[in-house]
């Protein structure tokens, strides 16, 4: 039985009342922003100086339990207001007619829920309760099937011997050459078109009305990112730190995933009257799908960030058994990653990885089988779009911002030509950015 856009749009106009004050409880409630400890760069930083000073043979277990009480606080104070949007929907349910009207409800019922899972992590949290933030993590997110972290260690283990090559089988030949200086390191511009300037730019090749760009510190954020869900400005917004380091290819690839995949999708679930909920499973999936592309399109290398994701987060979740901890987690990724890195890369990369498994923890010599298990969306979710792909059936991508069992029922109610007929289509953003580089002007900065 299908329906059509036209059908979803009239569903969720006919709906929008209760839309919007569901929209209006669980905007500010973001789960990433709760597990984010105040300090963390500064752990981070103590963390890596420890490391090198032991000559990369010390790993401690850092602080992590110093979350922001301000929102640990909104996001328990939304309970109430949550568990009755909750009550009032059910009821609307009950009074559905037709496949739209049911597919839009469901949609909206998971956003409610999903939201109430974080303010029930936000209590476990306040209360130093790991075990029961394991818990909850777990149900809201799941875990990394068996088979897919076999797949993942064996290969690592492959990259780790050389057995598991790591270029990508074509390069585009592209003119474009690196510039060696930073985008930003410091509030200055090292360009004379700045990167605001060119986030604007990128925006405007959709002609269609950009989310708010605010600057912060990065306390929270060490990159660009596009959110639907933030406790500290209005959103959605563009979210950019003052501080970063980035080389010009990884800036415009930062671009790519951030607005041609991740706000796109998410604007064209806004476009349908739907909600952006917690579970992104598709959503990081085709983000990683993208990042796979651009490496091998522009770097000549495939990107395997996701491997070592699921290898921290099983290893952490392992911890009940007495296997886990921080500086265990952090050991086995650091002996995993190739010894020809950098020294100083390869500890980075450590403290990435392993530091995702742990965000949202109290006590890093984790007993508890605590981990975040989001990020196994990067390798999982990759594999997931992948078939995608292999199936012809990339036009729902367009909507990659639903959850995963909201994206399946969308793609078995919505014929696909459809779907991508009424879509903020993908756009060819990489030329474009490579060449308003390649016009700006470097700018010299005294010593």
């Amino acid at each position: 039985m299908y329906t059509t856009i036209e059908e979803i749009k009239k569903a969720s106009n006919k709906y929008s009342q209760i839309r919007e004050k569901i929209r209006r409880a669980i905007i500010t409630i973001n789960p990433v922003e709760l597990v984010t400890p105040l300090g963390a760069t500064a752990e981070e930083m103590d963390w890596l100086d420890t490391l090198e000073k032991s000559n990369y043979r010390v790993f401690e277990n850092p602080n992590l339990d110093n979350y922001d009480p301000a929102l640990i606080n909104h996001c328990i104070s939304q309970e109430k207001a949550l568990l009755q949007l909750q009550s009032e929907l059910s009821s609307v349910k009950e009074n559905a007619t037709g496949i739209a009207e049911s597919f839009v409800l469901e949609n909206y019922m998971q956003a409610i829920t999903d939201s109430l899972k974080t303010a029930k992590l936000a209590k476990s949290i306040e209360n130093k309760n790991d075990k029961e933030s394991a818990s909850i993590v777990k149900e809201k997110y799941g875990c990394p099937s068996f088979d897919n972290v076999t797949d993942a260690i064996n290969i690592a283990h492959q990259i780790l011997n050389g057995s598991f090559d790591v270029s990508a089988a074509k390069k585009a030949n592209i003119s474009f050459k690196p510039k060696t200086l930073r985008w930003f390191n410091t509030i200055k511009p090292i360009y004379t078109q700045d990167f605001m300037s060119m986030i604007k730019s990128a925006f405007d090749l959709y002609q269609t009305h950009a989310s708010p760009i605010y600057q912060i510190p990065d306390f929270v954020y060490g990159t660009v990112e596009a959110l639907d869900k933030t406790f500290f400005k209005t959103a959605p917004s563009v979210i950019v730190p003052l501080v970063a380091n980035m080389d010009d290819f990884s800036f415009v690839r930062l671009l790519k995933r951030e607005i041609d995949c991740r706000w796109r999708c998410s604007r064209n679930v806004e476009e349908l009257g739907l909600l952006k909920c917690d579970d992104e499973f598709v959503y990081d999936g085709f983000s990683a799908f993208t990042d796979m592309d651009y490496s091998e399109k522009y770097l000549g290398q495939k990107a395997i960030d996701g491997i070592y994701y699921m290898v921290a987060i099983d290893n952490a979740s392992c911890s009940d058994d007495g296997q886990g901890s921080f500086t265990n987690t952090a050991k086995l990724i650091y002996n995993l990653l190739p010894e020809k890195m950098d020294k100083k890369i390869r500890a980075r990369n450590t403290w990435k990885y392993t530091y995702s498994a742990y965000r949202g923890i109290t006590d890093t010599n984790n007993k508890s089988g605590y981990a975040f298990t989001k990020d196994r969306n990067i390798y999982e979710g990759y594999i997931y779009v992948k078939s995608l792909f292999l199936h012809e059936s990339t036009e729902y991508l367009n909507y990659g911002a639903l959850p995963k069992t909201i994206f399946e029922k969308f793609m078995s109610i919505v014929d696909k030509k459809d779907a991508e007929r009424n879509a903020i289509l993908s756009q060819d953003i990489e030329p474009f950015l490579f060449n308003e580089i390649e016009k700006a002007i470097p700018v010299v900065h005294p010593i």
